[in-house]
Order: structure tokens, then sequence, then C-alpha cells
């Protein structure tokens, strides 16, 4: 299973605002979001994590390590995706956070829902 979902930059020419990317590793599901987490973009995650709890999956890990812009709006995001997950039975789990992730979740306190676990290696 590999999804992959583009947010298109203003400029044709420009790298896109974010990439988010679905895939299998073992019986997680990884979530790869690379990019601007933001007002314009989080709906692509939101709408990828609804489609996956759907699915009722144990495990959802979203990889946080190339996120370069991370706000409020993202970390509804997060808060949302948790709450799906959670309603859906699995357990939500934060890879490698980026340091910008890193800084608000910690400014907020929110760091605290998004405990580390262990994963299985890429």
């Amino acid at each position: 299973m590999s999804i992959q979902q583009l947010v298109a930059p203003l400029d044709p020419s420009d790298e896109p605002l974010l990439t988010v990317a679905l895939s299998r590793n073992g019986p997680d599901i990884v979530i790869t979001i690379s990019g601007e987490l933001d007002m314009g973009t989080v709906h692509s995650v939101t709408e990828l994590v609804g489609h996956v709890a759907s699915n009722r999956p144990d495990v959802v890990v979203l990889d946080l390590a190339n996120v370069s812009f991370f706000c409020a709006d993202g970390l509804r995001s997060l808060i949302q995706a948790r709450t799906m997950i959670t309603a859906a039975g699995g357990r939500l789990v934060l890879r490698d956070p980026s340091a910008p992730t890193r800084r608000v979740l910690a400014i907020t306190g929110t760091d605290r829902l998004f405990l580390p676990v262990p994963v299985a290696p890429r």
C-alpha cells in the first residue's frame, strides 16, 4: 500500500508545500509528512488520517522528521489525528518530530499527549 499526496505551491516552479505519503512497516501504518504543516496544507493530513482510521489500525506512525514549518494549525491536526486513531481503537505515534514541531509541542505542553514509543526502524 502506498499513497502520496502533494499540496501544490503558488508558483508551479517551486517544490510542493507539503508531501504526505502512506506506507506500511510490518503491521504499522506509516504516514510520512514533509514540508509545511499549516492552515493551507493540514487538510491533506486530516483526510488521510481519517481514511486510515476507518480501517481500524492498531498503530499509526506519523513520521515528522521533514516537517519544515509547524504552527497552531499543525498542532490542531495532530490532536485531531490522535482523536481519530484513538476512537478507532488504535494508537498514534510520532516518529522523529522536527525541531519546529518539537518546539510547538513543548511550548503548548501537548508533547505529553504524544509520548515517544519505540517503533520498528524505517
